[in-house]
């Protein structure tokens, strides 16, 4: 049986040159990443609801949905090709912000159409655009399909993540897809086994130069489709919400598409958040308890571990740097945090 595996990753890679390499002095010589090497991707549990996976004819809908259903943000998706072969791909959230966005942006003759509607349809809009979910995969450039073999050690999945892939596919010698690893479970076991790294944990995010990241924002007064415009141009997955004072109040992420669609779903008025305040979008989005009504944020002189225990406890994928005025001036994302490890590591070597 042939297996096809398809890689099209087009991100910007880390600048390695933010790093100094006066860090190597924070690493004892049992590292976070000899840790990684020491287990294998089969030690590795399966998430709580199994692999989830999608086939490449599925509607948007089904797409949409089964992610909402499983509290996920992406899936792999299996193509079937000639002669009884598959190739895998991914989908993520962040591909689906760039369809409707683009959707909404393209053909104005939609503009009135339900979404709900459109998404659950197989085969192509009046644009000439599928539908189908194998022709939405990696629409961002940003989620190609990085397949692992179940053999290799944690930390050959820790290196890709690190260079912003948000998950990798683990699979058997067979070709059979056996777990998804994601950032977040990489993070998740990091702040299990953080005892392996108590020389930096104290270290503060100056002193580790994270949260030197610009921060993509959208005011209030803005609307919300163009913060969504502005996750798609600038290659982010959120962007923090300030006041007219400048002051981060709140953040907007691809995951917040699900509000625009369950909207969309229940309503007519398909556009009426996305074309509304992003303050409006807010309040309507608070309303159904989907995230936390402020963005979470630290300072510069907090240390890595209380960073970590803030992504812990509030399960998220970044925090947000303010100053004294708690103007956002930096943001640090769960890549950031891999990131960290992977340059560490390689100065030691």
């Amino acid at each position: 049986r042939d297996i096809l595996f398809v890689s099209t990753f087009s991100c910007n890679l880390p600048n390695w040159s933010l790093f100094t390499r006066g860090f190597v002095t924070f690493l004892k010589s049992s590292t976070f990443m000899d840790l990684l090497r020491s287990h294998k991707l089969s030690q590795l549990p399966s998430t709580h609801h199994g692999v989830v996976s999608l086939n490449g004819t599925d509607t948007l809908n089904h797409a949409f949905q089964t992610l909402v259903r499983n509290n996920i943000l992406g899936a792999p998706v299996r193509v079937d090709g000639p002669n009884g072969s598959h190739a895998y791909k991914v989908i993520d959230i962040v591909d689906l912000v760039h369809f409707v966005v683009n959707l909404y942006s393209e053909d104005e003759r939609l503009f009135e159409h339900d979404l709900h509607e459109i998404m659950a349809r197989s085969g192509q809009s009046n644009a000439g655009k599928a539908f189908t979910v194998q022709n939405v995969c990696d629409l961002s450039h940003c989620n190609p399909c990085v397949p692992v073999a179940e053999t290799a050690d944690l930390s050959k999945i820790a290196d890709a993540l690190a260079t912003g892939v948000h998950r990798v596919l683990v699979i058997d010698h067979e070709g059979t897809l056996k777990n998804v690893i994601t950032q977040s479970a990489i993070v998740e076991f990091l702040w299990k086994h953080r005892s392996h790294f108590t020389d930096i944990l104290e270290k503060s995010l100056f002193e580790l130069n994270l949260g030197a990241k610009d921060v993509v924002s959208a005011k209030t007064s803005d609307l919300a489709i163009d913060a969504f415009r502005s996750i798609i141009t600038r290659k982010v997955t959120a962007v923090g919400v300030v006041n007219h004072d400048g002051v981060l109040i709140d953040n907007i992420s691809t995951r917040d598409l699900r509000h625009v669609i369950q909207t969309a779903t229940a309503s007519k008025d398909t556009v009426k958040h996305l074309y509304s305040p992003v303050a409006e979008f807010l309040a309507a989005k608070h309303k159904e308890d989907v995230a936390p009504a402020t963005a979470i944020a630290c300072k510069s002189t907090d240390t890595f571990a209380q960073l970590l225990e803030k992504i812990h406890n509030n399960k998220i994928h970044r925090v947000y740097v303010v100053n004294e005025h708690y103007h956002p001036i930096g943001v640090v994302s769960l890549k950031d945090i891999l990131d960290l490890f992977a340059r560490l590591d390689a100065d030691r070597q």
